[in-house]
């Protein structure tokens, strides 16, 4: 009898646990949906205030379309557009998001569309959808599945990546200001991170997260304040040097980024990643034997997560073309995660780089049915996004990757008509021919190219520019 009670109360628990699971989503996803209402509308509102000559170009992406500010290819765009075509304003809208697959991408693409009315849009997507994961046929993989969608679940998953207090609504509303800061819904996420401020006024974080805010807007002066703000309130929390010295790079001040990296080591010179931060602002800044070194140092103080040590310095020497030490340490991350499918795919390119093409091709062969897969995602969400983009009657112009054949994006259409491709394969290989590798790329995080530096947003932006004008206002110039 009393084994039956305790299994009913058992039962009664998991029940109102999934009960409350169930109504927090709805909850969650009602909330998004009226958000998203209000914001359309006031959009909506705000963009018939613009000229009647206005053209909007939107561009969709990821980090090599989000990244740079004014250096960023967007913004590069449109200035060179408006300089060649003085007859129209264009006005070019950079809606990159950092670490966005096209599954992200095609899930914000109507809420863009009717937020900026655009009369074209650009794309250049889907190299991070080597993160998607594979479909398996076990219980658990299945289970994954069904969770990894729900609205709840990447709600817990945010608040444990970035959760720094123990106060509900304090956590609730920081959580809430980084989701909408990551979809660039700036004034929510203002409206968020002022909320946490007034409520915990000493806690550096949100300042830095505000002044990120401020920062992509162009409002500089805000953003650096902020940063000062920061800055004063940061020595009882050194955590949070680490936000500080990125933001002192992104805004150009690489003195401040190393000192505050280098605090974050002072106050905790047993933890591994301050040297690991500092390792990967050396090598944005091209002082490669620093960063080898403290990549090595961070290594050292922890052991048990040696796999991604090795690929880092692995993609460390690959830059520094120092072949045969980045294949030592990919090999390295293979013997621990033999089933891992990125070392193999850095070790083709490694390979590729030493013009070694039937090893190259050996290693990619041993990812090909991961390839296979997410060509197969990737294929299926072009052709989704081009048919309502169409659909709307805006132009649409696909943007391939520095140094990656045009061709790939051809075949994923099963109708090309109607869109304009852009190829930037001949023109990066002449550039890096002709130059140095770092002048154009400040990483390999792709394998065969990385994000841009200003330089080579240029490159891509006047491309993208020649090829737009010629199809498009070839009768304006």
């Amino acid at each position: 009898m009393n084994r039956m009670a305790f299994r009913q109360k058992i039962a009664l628990v998991i029940f109102g646990i999934s009960l409350f699971v169930v109504m927090l989503e709805v909850i969650l996803r009602l909330g998004g949906a009226l958000y998203l209402f209000y914001q359309d509308y006031r959009n909506q509102a705000s963009l018939k205030q613009a000229g009647l000559n206005q053209y909007r170009v939107l561009c969709l992406g990821e980090s090599t379309t989000a990244f740079g500010g004014e250096d960023s290819y967007p913004s590069q765009l449109e200035e060179i557009l408006n300089q060649k075509i003085p007859s129209r304003k264009f006005s070019v809208i950079n809606r990159g998001i950092p670490g966005a697959d096209t599954f992200v991408i095609l899930s914000e693409l109507e809420y863009n569309i009717n937020k900026y009315n655009p009369d074209m849009i650009i794309t250049m997507i889907g190299v991070n959808d080597d993160s998607i994961s594979l479909p398996g046929n076990n219980l658990v993989s299945r289970i994954e599945g069904f969770i990894r969608p729900l609205r709840v679940y990447k709600l817990l998953k945010l608040s444990a990546a970035r959760l720094w207090s123990k106060d509900s609504f304090k956590d609730a509303y920081f959580i809430e200001g980084l989701s909408n800061l990551e979809y660039r819904h700036y004034p929510e996420a203002e409206r968020m991170f002022k909320k946490v401020i007034e409520l915990a006024p000493r806690k550096p974080l949100a300042y830095v997260s505000l002044s990120q805010c401020y920062y992509e807007q162009g409002l500089y002066d805000k953003a650096w304040e902020l940063i000062g703000k920061a800055e004063a309130l940061a020595s009882a929390y050194p955590e949070v040097y680490i936000d500080l010295g990125w933001r002192y790079f992104e805004m150009g001040f690489s003195l401040r980024a190393e000192e505050a990296f280098r605090k974050v080591i002072a106050a905790n010179p047993s933890k591994a990643n301050g040297y690991y931060d500092l390792a990967q602002f050396y090598q944005s800044v091209g002082k490669y034997p620093e960063a080898e070194m403290m990549f090595k140092k961070a290594m050292r103080l922890d052991p048990e997560d040696n796999f991604n040590s090795y690929m880092d310095l692995g993609l460390h020497y690959f830059e520094r073309n120092m072949f045969i030490e980045a294949e030592d340490m990919l090999k390295k991350a293979i013997a621990l995660s033999p089933r891992e499918p990125m070392p193999y795919w850095y070790l083709g390119f490694v390979k590729d780089a030493q013009g070694k093409h039937a090893e190259s091709l050996a290693y990619f062969d041993r990812i090909k049915f991961k390839l296979d897969f997410i060509n197969k995602v990737t294929r299926r969400n072009y052709n989704k996004l081009r048919s309502i983009v169409l659909a709307k009657g805006i132009k649409l112009v696909c943007v391939q990757y520095p140094a990656r054949k045009v061709e790939t994006i051809e075949r994923m259409f099963a109708d090309p008509e109607g869109i304009v491709l852009v190829d930037n394969e001949g023109i990066f290989k002449e550039a890096l021919k002709n130059g140095r590798y770092q002048d154009y790329f400040v990483d390999r995080f792709a394998g065969d190219f990385g994000h841009c530096t200003r330089k080579g947003n240029a490159l891509l932006a006047n491309n993208i520019a020649q090829v737009i004008i010629k199809e498009y206002f070839n009768t304006l110039q």
